[in-house]
């Protein structure tokens, strides 16, 4: 009776600390949507002052993180544990898409701007001499050609495309320009 007295507390206390993670869940769901909403606002913002940023995939990509939080707060019956693991991971995605959105008018200033000067004084470089060989040649127009798809990254909020190419265009760009 004494082992049966014992396993009736310890499954006692299994459901509390389930009943304790489901509603701290819950009260982290409804943190979470208050702040998505925050954010959604924050991106009409950065639209409105930046004409140029047009953020669909990001807005396609943060209402896909919504979804996610609504299905796991549907499982959070069934699967607390599992729920808050999750909702730790989600968390941190969240974070760094919010964080790379708000760099995009920085950046979309940049592309506009310092970087595209930079390529413009590169193609006067070999406009004025012959002396670009044809691998550099070709090198110019890469980076060209990856100069405006990260324009057109920046502007659509497509953080993945912009993460992927963003390394590549820098190397590239500084490596034509230590020649010139």
């Amino acid at each position: 009776q004494e082992e049966g007295d014992q396993l009736h507390q310890q499954a006692l206390s299994v459901l509390k600390n389930l009943k304790d993670v489901r509603q701290v869940n819950q009260q982290a769901f409804e943190q979470y949507s208050e702040r998505a909403d925050q954010f959604a606002q924050e991106v009409q913002e950065l639209k409105k002052a930046h004409r140029g940023l047009l953020l669909t995939r990001t807005e396609l990509i943060y209402r896909q993180h919504i979804l996610q939080l609504k299905a796991f707060e549907r499982n959070n019956e069934k699967d607390p544990l599992g729920v808050e693991k999750s909702l730790k991971q989600w968390r941190k995605e969240l974070g760094q898409i919010e964080q790379e959105t708000r760099a995009l008018p920085h950046l979309w200033q940049q592309f506009k701007g310092d970087l595209n000067t930079r390529i413009e004084r590169l193609e006067k470089v070999q406009r004025e001499k012959s002396g670009f060989t044809p691998a550099e040649s070709k090198s110019l127009q890469e980076v060209k050609r990856m100069h405006q798809t990260l324009q057109s990254a920046i502007m659509q909020g497509d953080l993945k495309q912009l993460n992927r190419w963003n390394q590549l265009f820098t190397q590239k760009l500084q490596e034509l320009e230590t020649r010139y």
